[in-house]
């Protein structure tokens, strides 16, 4: 691990390597990307095509094959790793075999998850919350639902957790911490569409969630509520539009870079929705960058996710603009993980965008990182959403309405179309 992520890649792609060799090149490559501060350096090191590359391999060839990754274990390893990193040129076979690795092994792992094995449990709630992050409509995102809501659903409904976690965790927090992922794959999935919710409420994700309701945690509370209105959203949308809370035609607008933040984006979406505050995001948005200025313009706060590769993105760089040049005021959000350049040694390793990146803005855009930014801690979930919420009523919106009180169409609409009564 200490040699980081290219010689990993080179003894992934070395056909002289051992399968042993192989294999633990797999399992290393998998702990970088475990990290999201890793993930650039793994993406620029090209692991996710080596990683693709070698579970090819080893479904053609078999474990002992000449770039086999001696047992099945090895390419469990590589599929949770391409689960986690954000999708490159992976071949289409890796990543569909990947996909049922993941929630086979997440099966597997609910029975038997005993301390000291290489692969938890937790390795597969955090693939299938990342798969579930950067699911799309359409067919490939129905089967990956269809083949991931049973195993989420009976994670949720776990009772027994009787071992920690492999980083010291006391059970408890170990069980936080996979029930806040199965959560949140779950309202992931139900924000793709009505199919896929349709599909998770067959599974019986209702019934799970509701279960779950008197937590306490915030990172688990919040995903349980998100992923509850969404199962209800797509039975009442005709009849419950969401309106505006200031004068403006949007209260908040989103604004992030795809590759870096699409599920931390649609999660902060939901969580604004479920105080009622109408939020944009340009997620499914395909028209011109001038009208996309236009709804800047129409917002009352403006929220830009600060991580690794935004300031590279034209139209989020243009989109900032945009709220500096219309007076719309700027919240900024720092995704966790984010990490930045040092030029003086080439290393990422800073914290925050260093001069030499922020020079290349304009001048009137570069005050915007002058003020105190809300960084993001899914370790301090609660505290960081106080903090960002507190920050946008600071910047003029109403205060936020209780998120945790269902609207009565969504009562009905879970009781009716939920698969089954509440209790």
């Amino acid at each position: 691990l200490a040699g980081g992520a290219e010689p990993l890649v080179r003894l992934l792609r070395d056909e002289k390597a051992t399968q042993m060799a192989r294999l633990r090149a797999a399992f290393a490559t998998y702990r970088l990307a475990t990290s999201p501060a890793t993930w650039r350096a793994l993406g620029e090191a090209e692991a996710p095509e080596a990683l693709a590359a070698a579970v090819d391999d080893h479904l053609r060839d078999g474990p002992s094959g000449p770039r086999g990754l001696h047992d099945d274990d090895g390419a469990v390893a590589a599929a949770a790793a391409l689960a986690l990193l954000p999708p490159k040129s992976a071949a289409e076979e890796a990543e569909t075999w990947a996909t049922q690795a993941v929630c086979e092994h997440l099966n597997k792992k609910l029975d038997d998850d005993k301390a000291g094995r290489a692969m938890r449990l937790r390795d597969f709630t955090l693939a299938a919350r990342a798969l579930s992050g950067r699911a799309s409509a359409g067919e490939r995102a129905e089967a990956f639902a269809k083949a991931a809501a049973p195993a989420l659903v009976r994670c949720l409904l776990r009772d027994e957790w009787r071992t920690g976690g492999p980083g010291g965790e006391s059970p408890e927090a170990y069980r936080l911490l996979c029930l806040g992922d199965c959560a949140e794959s779950v309202l992931q999935l139900a924000c793709v569409g009505d199919n896929t919710a349709s599909i998770l409420r067959k599974a019986g994700a209702v019934a799970a969630l509701e279960k779950l309701k008197g937590e306490t945690d915030g990172r688990l509370r919040e995903a349980v509520r998100g992923a509850e209105h969404h199962l209800a959203l797509g039975l009442i949308r005709s009849n419950s539009p969401i309106k505006s809370l200031s004068t403006k035609r949007y209260d908040v607008f989103l604004s992030h870079k795809q590759t870096d933040a699409k599920d931390f984006a649609r999660a902060l979406h939901t969580m604004l929705t479920l105080r009622r505050y109408k939020a944009f995001l340009d997620m499914e948005f395909d028209g011109s960058l001038d009208t996309l200025q236009e709804y800047v313009a129409s917002s009352s706060v403006f929220a830009f996710i600060l991580s690794e590769n935004v300031l590279d993105s034209p139209w989020c760089v243009a989109e900032l603009t945009a709220a500096v040049d219309s007076g719309v005021p700027v919240v900024v959000v720092k995704k966790e993980g984010s990490r930045w350049r040092d030029p003086n040694t080439g290393s990422l390793s800073l914290t925050f965008p260093g001069p030499d990146v922020l020079k290349k803005l304009p001048a009137r855009v570069q005050q915007v990182f002058q003020i105190k930014i809300v960084e993001h801690s899914d370790v301090y979930y609660a505290p960081f959403i106080d903090k960002f919420f507190d920050r946008l009523e600071e910047a003029g919106l109403p205060p936020a309405e209780d998120p945790y009180a269902l609207t009565r169409d969504e009562l009905e609409a879970l009781d009716n179309g939920g698969g089954g009564r509440r209790r």
